[in-house]
């Protein structure tokens, strides 16, 4: 048995409730330790790369010790970019434990509802 939620904003709304029989059920025990560096990885990452000007928004998930964020640019600049690596870089060499997936998208695209996200420059 598992439920299935929805974000919804701020709000998770259960959807529904699962049995399945005969089916393995698997899930990720994630330790205190692990959770703790995946919420200073993100927030390590956004403090730094928000102070970037043509950065409009962070996008992010975790699940376990996985965690993809997406920082999104108004267009392709070789110099924004080169800087936005080199701190993709410093987060995963500050977090070896961690399996960090980092992707920079141009404009302004719709994120999947199980993204989190942080809107910076909205009206420039």
């Amino acid at each position: 048995m598992y439920n299935i939620y929805k974000n919804k904003g701020r709000e998770r709304i259960k959807m529904q409730t699962v049995i399945e029989k005969n089916k393995p059920y698997y899930f990720t025990i994630v330790t205190q330790e692990t959770s703790n560096k995946v919420v200073k990885a993100i927030n390590d990452f956004i403090l730094k790369v928000i102070i970037i000007p043509t950065v409009v928004k962070i996008a992010y998930k975790a699940e376990g010790n996985i965690v993809t964020i997406w920082t999104f640019i108004k267009k392709p600049d070789n110099d924004i970019l080169l800087k936005i690596h080199s701190l993709e870089q410093k987060i995963m060499e500050k977090f070896p434990d961690l399996i960090l997936d980092f992707t920079v998208i141009f404009g302004n695209k719709e994120l999947p509802e199980d993204f989190n996200e942080i809107s910076i420059n909205a009206n420039s």
